[in-house]
């Protein structure tokens, strides 16, 4: 085996997770539903077999790699748009993914298998890589961002009915100067309970980040430059004292030329290692208009689902599936209790991930049980062009980069 380099994907959150892994199979497979059922029967036969690896994988929005227990190893690397399937089986701990290797027959896909000490690992492996299809897709479609300002609906719900304690904002003239002089150029962290309702973007870009590109080109939206201005037209006055309004407009100015640099950046959600943000991202598919999460779904496989908020009103929700006969909309509703359930059955539930759960699993009561599985609409079957690699297919110092990845062990 060789050994990789530093450089895995420059710019972008890594998420590195503990596992086992316990081997591939080809799937040759072509027709699509029975190339799951094959899948799933597959990892049910799989489910206790002995041979076990401890690896460790990392994930980001270019794709996954596989290392060995100590992490020097590189063992297999797989670009995102490679991976066309990914799914888990949490009553066996089990997750897997679907690829297909460079300069092997279209018809050939390998399914990479690994287990977790126990089901909630599984569950984080596969939301980890449903969510990186959702927001490579939202990456190369911009156009497709929903506008408004996405919350947690239950968090919203805790925060309507009470639950939650809600700050009163402070009025800028009760607040004394002496407290005005502490105000600095960053920001105050998020508490979490203020982080739990706040949007889901990435924050601002480094400072470096703003500096570098002043002196590329974009000397206006230097913070220092910008902060000299806001002196000599009297915004902002030299010394200890700024005044809310004041420093509210600088930071305006700021995030205004940031955002300018990069809007793509700029409103991208980050990728997130949380269970509960994870399920929430690819449950209510956040960043990304109704309209397209809904085409989205349409292309997926049977049995794939996504929530929706009621926008007319609170503790209410639709669970819309995609089944033989079309999307089917299920009304959830939220009872006094706190407790959740479908509006045409008797069945409550603690929460809505495990109502979601119970109807995934063999006692489900819907028309088609929920599926784990989601599809990458960002797949690439075809080759590209014998171009020059782009520097982001292949990792610096390696040949087992994203593009060019290893066969299964």
């Amino acid at each position: 085996m060789k050994k990789e380099m530093k450089s895995s994907c420059p710019e972008e959150r890594l998420i590195t997770k503990f596992t086992e892994y316990v081997g591939s199979f080809a799937v040759r497979e072509s027709n699509w539903r029975r190339r799951l059922w094959i899948i799933e029967e597959q990892m049910s036969f799989l489910k206790d077999c002995p041979r076990r690896r401890p690896v460790i994988l990392r994930f980001c929005l270019l794709g996954v790699k596989m290392y060995d227990a100590e992490g020097e190893t590189l063992l297999m690397a797989h670009a995102l748009r490679r991976i066309q399937y990914s799914t888990c089986r949490p009553e066996d701990s089990q997750f897997a993914f679907v690829s297909h290797n460079p300069h092997c027959p279209q018809a050939q896909l390998f399914c990479h298998l690994f287990v977790g000490s126990q089901a909630s690992e599984a569950q984080v492996l596969n939301l980890l890589l449903c969510r990186s299809f959702q927001l490579q897709y939202l990456a190369q479609h911009p156009e497709l961002r929903d506008p408004k300002i996405l919350v947690n609906p239950e968090k919203e719900q805790r925060k309507s009915s009470g639950a939650a304690v809600v700050r009163e904002p402070l009025d800028p003239g009760e607040v004394s100067p002496n407290v005005n002089a502490l105000i600095s150029f960053r920001r105050v962290p998020l508490s979490q309970e203020e982080e739990a309702v706040s949007p889901v973007y990435t924050d601002l870009p480094p400072r470096s980040e703003v500096t570098r590109s002043a002196s590329l080109g974009n000397s206006s939206c230097s913070p220092t430059l910008v902060r000299k201005k806001a002196i000599r037209s009297k915004v902002l006055r030299s010394g200890a004292y700024r005044s809310p309004g004041s420093h509210m407009l600088l930071t305006s100015v700021l995030e205004t030329c940031r955002e300018q640099q990069d809007p793509q950046r700029w409103n991208l959600p980050e990728l997130s290692e949380k269970i509960e943000r994870l399920q929430e991202g690819v449950w209510f598919c956040w960043g990304m208009n109704w309209e397209a999460a809904m085409s989205l779904l349409q292309q997926d496989r049977l049995g794939a689902y996504l929530l929706r908020a009621d926008p007319d009103s609170i503790g209410r929700w639709t669970l819309f599936t995609k089944t033989q006969c079309g999307l089917i909309p299920y009304r959830v509703c939220r009872g006094q209790k706190g407790t959740y359930r479908l509006d045409h059955l008797p069945e409550e539930f603690g929460g809505l991930a495990a109502l979601v759960e119970h109807q995934s699993g063999a006692d489900s009561s819907l028309f088609y049980p929920l599926a784990h599985g989601r599809v990458n609409p960002c797949y690439e079957l075809q080759e590209p062009s014998c171009s020059p690699q782009h520097p982001s297919d292949v990792s610096r110092g390696s040949p087992q980069g994203f593009c060019e990845q290893n066969s299964p062990p």
